[in-house]
């Protein structure tokens, strides 16, 4: 798992230099474990168990978003902007020349 501390922060700084598909393999596999922690274990505490929602909540939607082109209504603004920076990114690292 790349963020232990469920830190979407983290997950960015990792994602950096790739592209769309590895980006969204990554996330996918991300959201994977994290579901995982908080269903294996039944003495996470509540504040973790939170983390831990709201963070795959969000690769779900940065999911969505380089799939997709669009967010879902939850998703709220400055995530939205945040994902077009992820894909602008992704997108001119791997340009083909």
């Amino acid at each position: 798992m790349i963020s232990q501390s469920f830190r979407f922060e983290g997950f960015v700084e990792a994602i950096q230099g790739k592209n769309d598909f590895d980006i969204i393999y990554m996330a996918e596999q991300e959201a994977l474990h994290a579901w995982r922690s908080t269903h294996r274990s039944k003495e996470l505490p509540e504040n973790l168990m939170n983390k831990s929602k709201a963070y795959q909540e969000k690769l779900i939607g940065l999911i969505g978003f380089l799939r997709h082109g669009f967010c879902a209504k939850s998703v709220c603004g400055s995530d939205v902007e945040l994902f077009q920076r992820i894909r602008e990114d992704a997108r001119s690292t791997h340009t083909i020349h």
